[in-house]
């Protein structure tokens, strides 16, 4: 199965690609625009493995978005974990806005 990960450079998403890439068998293929908050020296232990694609992408770029779904997901996605927020959001509102982004 290959899961798509947004914001996957950022603390939790490294931590979630790193979880999935040493306990399942499943590929991930992580979305991020590596703003301040994104760091792939978290993500060094994992980055040489062939079931792990990093895609340096804004996910408000349409183009961006329907090259990486069409080269990197298919036949195989099953999931996307979206990370994206806001530090320092206090509603769930900037997150929601965020994910409402990427699957529309």
């Amino acid at each position: 199965m290959k899961i798509l990960v947004t914001a996957g450079a950022g603390f939790i998403g490294s931590a979630v690609i790193r979880h999935i890439i040493q306990n399942t068998q499943d590929a991930v293929i992580n979305l991020d625009k590596l703003t301040y908050a994104g760091n792939l020296e978290s993500l060094a232990n994992v980055s040489d493995s062939e079931r792990y694609a990093f895609e340096h992408v804004d996910i408000c770029d349409r183009e961006a978005l329907d090259r990486v779904f069409s080269q990197q997901l298919q036949p195989d996605f099953r999931a996307l974990l979206n990370w994206i927020c806001r530090a320092r959001c206090t509603s769930e509102l900037c997150c929601r806005a965020t994910v409402k982004r990427v699957v529309s």
